[in-house]
């Protein structure tokens, strides 16, 4: 039994002690043994036996007032008292009678099931050691001829004893193993309810909702084999950056259901294309991430590349609606650019803003002059914000000089920032980062 049904096992057996599991059984126990107790009795009297039969009258009566007050207010002393009352009871007519041959030895294997289903292991323990003292002191006395037990003879009220005492341990039995049933039928069908909420998460976890996809998470390990297999084959895997160019139009314009609608089958065209040589995950949004497995050069991944904007580029019919998207591809080569895969996104995210600037429909392989680029303008837009809660910018004013009057007729102001590592920083360098920030 795995860790996760022993729990769910011992969730559900504290599920059915709190809704009265102790209670219901016990009472059936009582019942049983109250009517057994009965019948012995009765037969006690017909059998002319009337000081046996009375004090079996009394011993039911004194178990089922203590019993129905108990259980009451404290289930577990009500089932301790059935238990115990019983086990002595069992004993004194063991004694009387016919020592450890006496019929009523049969009574002890049904307390001790009893004890284990609905008392404790502390209950249990006890009535077993009581139980095997008992037998043990009463061959002990038999034995040195201390105390000697009747030899009874097989008769009919021996039988019928003895059926009775058969009948009262099928009984309770029976409602242990109907119990027992029930609690696995409902622990295999939770145990079921678990291992597909299990699989549900865990494809919550790895798969895109929409498109079925298998998400970052999943290309992150992937890129992690593929970077470790290309070490040792020498062979090379390429990270492609995905992003639809005209899907927002798409959304904007016929809706989001229509842009979901597009989105999953323009994905199982890309990765219908991509499998014989790569696997495809969604990022998000529109974008896609593509690894390619084994590739010996550039001009290899640029081609692949190539027939994967093809595919992207083909027109789709939805709902009579022609539609037509195109993408842009930042690629990067691993190992050879990186190995780690947020650094080979990043830089496939720098290729892809190129390819955009370029123009749409474009691809773009990473190379060291634009990561030098990239870092160069965010260290000056980091610097940039610094400089302007420091006032670091300087206004110099340049005069206008009117030639023909021969006279100064207004000024043009100079923004001129001097940076204390870097030196002065020209106007080009900054005010393109300045707008966009």
């Amino acid at each position: 039994m795995t860790k996760n049904s022993t729990k769910l096992f011992d969730h559900y057996f504290n599920t059915l002690i709190a809704e009265g599991f102790h209670r219901t059984k016990a009472l059936q126990l009582f019942t049983a043994s109250q009517l057994a107790l009965l019948i012995a009795a009765a037969v006690q009297f017909f059998n002319e036996a009337y000081y046996q039969g009375g004090s079996l009258v009394v011993v039911l009566l004194i178990i089922g007032v203590g019993f129905m007050v108990l259980n009451k207010t404290k289930p577990k002393a009500a089932i301790a008292l059935l238990l115990f009352s019983h086990t002595c009871l069992a004993t004194v007519l063991m004694w009387m009678y016919g020592g450890i041959r006496d019929e009523v030895l049969f009574v002890y294997p049904l307390i001790l099931i009893f004890a284990a289903l609905l008392g404790s292991t502390k209950i249990m323990s006890f009535l077993f050691a009581f139980i095997s003292l008992a037998i043990f002191a009463n061959g002990l006395v038999n034995h040195y001829d201390f105390y000697l037990n009747s030899v009874q003879q097989i008769s009919l009220q021996s039988a019928a004893l003895v059926n009775l005492l058969l009948l009262v341990i099928f009984v309770g039995s029976y409602f242990a193993i109907e119990s027992i049933k029930e609690l696995i039928t409902k622990l295999i069908t939770e145990n079921d309810a678990v291992e597909r909420s299990k699989n549900e998460i865990q494809k919550l976890l790895h798969q895109d909702a929409l498109t079925g996809l298998p998400n970052r998470m999943v290309a992150e390990e992937k890129l992690s084999l593929l970077v470790a297999q290309a070490r040792s084959e020498n062979s090379k895997t390429a990270l492609l950056f995905v992003d639809l160019d005209d899907f927002k139009n798409i959304n904007n314009t016929l809706g989001h259901q229509m842009g979901d609608k597009f989105l999953k089958i323009l994905s199982t065209r890309i990765a219908g294309t991509v499998a014989e040589f790569g696997s495809t995950y969604r990022l998000g949004g529109d974008e896609f991430i593509i690894l390619l497995e084994k590739v010996n050069s550039t001009e290899q991944v640029k081609q692949l590349s190539e027939k994967i904007a093809t595919v992207v580029s083909q027109p789709l019919i939805i709902n009579d609606h022609h539609l037509s998207t195109c993408c842009s591809i930042g690629i990067t080569i691993c190992p050879d650019n990186t190995q780690d895969f947020d650094t080979a996104l990043k830089y496939a995210d720098i290729a892809l803003h190129q390819a955009k600037s370029a123009g749409r429909n474009q691809i773009c392989l990473i190379d060291e002059q634009m990561i030098a680029k990239t870092e160069a303008e965010f260290t000056i837009l980091e610097e940039l914000r610094k400089a302007l809660l420091d006032k670091s910018f300087k206004v110099h004013f340049q005069p206008k000089y009117d030639l023909r009057n021969n006279r100064i007729i207004g000024a043009e102001a100079l923004l001129r920032w001097w940076h204390p590592t870097m030196g002065q920083i020209t106007p080009n360098q900054f005010i393109r980062e300045l707008t966009a920030g």
